[in-house]
């Protein structure tokens, strides 16, 4: 996500809970942001609780990464 929003209101908050908020993916780039809730699927990332809510479900954005 490397394209913010044409413009970002006064007190702009994202959680990504519903949506991106505006952002949108950069096609000439190598790797895809995933919005994504739950565990991830590599043992050992992801985050492990909400910093905005305290949900134990919560959505985050991620990339895949491989050696």
């Amino acid at each position: 996500m490397a394209t913010a929003p044409a413009t970002l209101p006064v007190g702009f908050v994202c959680n990504f809970d519903t949506d991106v908020c505006g952002w949108t993916q950069d096609t000439t780039d190598n790797f895809d942001w995933t919005r994504y809730r739950g565990s991830t699927t590599t043992a050992g990332t992801g985050p492990t609780n909400d910093h905005s809510g305290g949900k134990e479900i919560f959505f985050f954005l991620f990339i895949e990464m491989y050696n």
